[in-house]
């Protein structure tokens, strides 16, 4: 994922060393959320078939190789060849693989809430750091800094199971299994939700630059939300289950209706910077335990790897929708794009959560 976190700096400095225009800047830019969408969405096919910790070493292998080879690659035409490779059989592969590891923990609530804390961290590293060494290095930099993440990746693979623990304990009882449409339910409500994340995150500078902020304010916002979201992540590694699994995502779901509201009103750096800081905190709280209801629900352990798949489609489709609408009638129209968003979620997760966590406490163990 630290491609995703750092894809500003990456992109600027791939794009100041090739010389490249905006519309090949673009597609670069839609090769790793499309690769990894690809990836996982043929995920229930190979998820059972294959030994995991060996597909990890070779998720890796890839990842190192690729990210290295960049830094010798001088076309655009190579880099692209190398960032689709790279793409669906390191980056794409290996985080698929990670969610479903993650999924089959005994707490997923408090393990993905770890990996979001982890997320941030190495995110707000690379967008501090990364700058001032691609002025030296240019685009070499950033690749270096995505080949470090596979390296201390390695020695941790003695840990990975080699097969679903989950699988197994379905075809052994099967009576315990969650039905099939209950994780797709899940799944549903995740991408529903991220349509508005994408949609806010693509144009939230856009929407502060029209309200007359400039630049270093609206970088400033930013900065501080990234930072201040993290707390988000802590809480819920925190909580855990300790207080309900339910309200977590349903609190998200009507604080982003109420930010998304004030976002309608007068714009200014201070409230900009409020607005992305409690949305931030919200979101990175909410989905650890989104993501934990799904992996709790996926009792056979064969959706939860469609994870980034709901996720690729809220974060993709979210910017285009939006972006079409605001041509139209303006940028507030975005907010109550993402209002609707929030609201038709809420309707569909609430009795998917009180379904899933009511039958967990009933099953035995």
């Amino acid at each position: 994922m630290t491609i995703f976190n750092i894809l500003p700096v990456y992109l600027g400095a791939v794009a100041e060393t090739l010389q490249l225009t905006a519309d090949k800047v673009g597609f670069l830019a839609s090769i790793e959320p499309v690769t990894l969408a690809l990836i996982a969405a043929l995920g229930p096919f190979w998820i059972r078939l294959c030994n995991w910790r060996k597909l990890a070493a070779f998720s890796l292998s890839v990842l190192i190789a690729g990210n290295g080879l960049c830094m010798l690659v001088e076309s655009y035409q190579s880099l692209v060849i190398i960032r689709l490779v790279t793409g669906i059989f390191g980056s794409g592969l290996g985080y698929a693989l990670a969610i479903a590891m993650v999924a089959e923990a005994d707490k997923p609530d408090r393990v993905f809430g770890l990996a979001i804390v982890v997320f941030v961290i190495i995110g707000a590293i690379g967008l501090y750091l990364l700058p001032y060494f691609t002025l030296e290095y240019g685009m070499d930099a950033p690749f270096l800094f995505l080949v470090l993440p596979g390296l201390l990746c390695f020695p941790m693979l003695k840990w990975c199971p080699q097969h679903s623990r989950k699988q197994i304990l379905a075809e052994s009882s099967p009576a315990v299994a969650f039905p099939l449409y209950l994780p797709v339910l899940g799944l549903a409500v995740h991408a529903i939700w991220y349509l508005n994340v994408g949609a806010f995150w693509a144009f939230v500078e856009r929407i502060g630059n029209h309200a007359g902020l400039g630049g270093t304010d609206i970088g400033l916002a930013l900065t501080i939300g990234m930072l201040t979201g993290l707390s988000g992540a802590v809480l819920a590694a925190v909580f855990n289950d300790r207080f309900g699994r339910v309200w977590p995502l349903a609190a998200t779901l009507v604080i982003h209706v109420m930010v998304m509201a004030v976002l309608l009103g007068d714009v200014t750096g201070t409230r900009l910077t409020i607005i992305v800081s409690v949305y931030n905190i919200s979101w990175n709280f909410g989905l650890a335990y989104m993501l934990g209801l799904i992996a709790t629900a996926d009792s056979r352990g064969r959706l939860a790897v469609l994870i980034p798949v709901a996720q690729g489609m809220g974060i993709g489709g979210g910017p285009a929708i939006a972006g079409l609408i605001a041509v139209q009638h303006g940028y507030h129209v975005i907010a109550l794009f993402a209002i609707t968003c929030c609201l038709v979620a809420l309707c569909i997760y609430y009795p998917f959560a009180l379904r899933v966590v009511r039958q967990n406490r009933s099953e035995p163990g």
